[in-house]
């Protein structure tokens, strides 16, 4: 089996093959990313993230990097595997992460952002749908059980905040959506 040669960003390079940096997130790999670049030059936060991820991807899809899922998407980690210990890296020249000035051009979307974001939506809407159900359920066994008020009615109340929360987020996250196609409110 021969070796696979991949050619990463000289900052990434320094980060994930010249160091022991492993089991991470993609906010721990964005901060080390500004980090190493110094806190000289205003730097773009989401398009260093963007760097981060897209690299990311492409070694979990190499199989050098496992997803290793959390509760909350955001806190996915990332492990290298053994495959990555053998696999031969090349430097290429970092991109230039500065802040980008308002030219008040919309930047077109992000495929990485919008896939965050739709894992994100996906989450949400099941989260959602939990809560909307356990309410529910509370609001049965309240009708069905009087005298167990006490114990259950703030219960439900907790239950039909926390739907009301991850309503707030999904309609949030598909209006961040709808922009990215252009139908902006």
């Amino acid at each position: 089996m021969s070796r696979q040669s991949i050619t990463l960003d000289a900052i990434l390079y320094s980060i994930l093959v010249e160091t022991d940096f492993d089991n991470f997130t993609v906010t721990a790999l964005r901060d080390r990313y500004v980090e190493a670049v110094g806190s000289s030059a205003e730097l773009d936060l989401v398009e260093i993230r963007r760097i981060a991820y897209t690299a990311i991807l492409k070694l979990v899809d190499k199989d050098l990097l496992v997803k290793v899922p959390q509760k909350h998407v955001y806190k996915t980690r990332y492990q290298k595997t053994i495959g990555f210990k053998r696999a031969l890296f090349k430097k290429r020249q970092p991109r230039n992460p500065t802040m980008h000035q308002d030219t008040g051009v919309q930047a077109p979307p992000q495929p990485e952002l919008k896939a965050q974001l739709i894992e994100k939506l996906n989450y949400y809407k099941a989260e959602l749908l939990t809560s909307i159900g356990e309410s529910e359920e509370y609001q049965r066994l309240l009708s069905d059980y009087p005298e167990y008020k006490p114990q259950l009615f703030p219960k439900y109340l907790s239950a039909r905040e926390a739907s009301t929360k991850m309503l707030g987020r999904v309609k949030a996250i598909e209006s961040v959506l709808a922009c990215e196609r252009g139908a902006c409110r």
